[in-house]
């Protein structure tokens, strides 16, 4: 009887040994379940990072390239400026010029409509 116990006694452990053993079975399974979507979500992380400073550089370069273009643009509209303002005082001084001539061709035409005229008399 004794024995009969200690029989029982050790089938009870066994079975709960052999429980035991496939609880932990499936925790291992679940643990190389969680390893694996944490080896992904890390190389996914990665690959997160990567495109964070890969569109980081990009928007630096394009900050700079922005940067270079207003200053050629200010460039630009600066010497445009400066030639619009030298054709402009060129201009003025050639009417000056202009001007000055045409009162010389007015007095040189007024002087020749009085010789006209004094001709005239003298013919008449």
């Amino acid at each position: 009887m004794e024995s009969d116990k200690l029989f029982d006694l050790m089938t009870k452990i066994y079975a709960e040994m052999q429980e035991i053993k496939s609880e932990q079975s499936k925790t291992n399974e679940k643990l190389e379940s969680l390893e694996a979507k944490l080896t992904k979500n890390t190389l996914l992380l990665e690959k997160v990072d990567s495109n964070v400073n890969l569109l980081a550089e990009g928007q630096e370069a394009f900050r700079e390239q922005l940067g270079r273009t207003k200053e050629d643009d200010s460039k630009t509209i600066t010497e445009r400026l400066q030639i619009i303002e030298l054709a402009i005082t060129s201009n003025s001084k050639t009417i000056s010029q202009l001007n000055d001539a045409v009162e010389v061709i007015k007095n040189t035409t007024a002087n020749n409509d009085m010789d006209i005229k004094i001709l005239k008399r003298h013919v008449y």
